[in-house]
């Protein structure tokens, strides 16, 4: 699961890059909208895993369950401020028309 999370780290970076190298007075691609599609899927996976896998484990121990959770609202805010960040360059690229 932390390798698919890597890879969407990457995955979000190179995309920023292609974004960046875009000229904006060109019609955008719209090919970052299906990298944003595929983390917004594997985010409500991951939510759906520790809801459902993680968290009934460490129902015994109060302490490990809240350091559970705070990991998890961790890894869903870097993911949603990256897909954020993608799709505000996206719209932002818009600007062509």
């Amino acid at each position: 699961m932390f390798h698919d999370l890597y890879r969407i780290v990457l995955t979000r970076c190179s995309a920023l890059v292609r974004l960046d190298a875009v000229d904006t007075k060109t019609e955008p691609s719209l090919q970052p909208l299906a990298i944003i599609r595929s983390i917004d899927l594997i985010c409500h996976l991951w939510q759906q895993y520790i809801n459902t896998a993680l968290l009934p484990l460490a129902s015994s121990s109060v302490t490990i369950r809240r350091e559970m959770v705070v990991f998890n609202n961790q890894t869903v805010n870097r993911m949603e401020t990256g897909t954020n960040t993608v799709l505000q360059r996206t719209t932002d690229g818009e600007s062509w028309i």
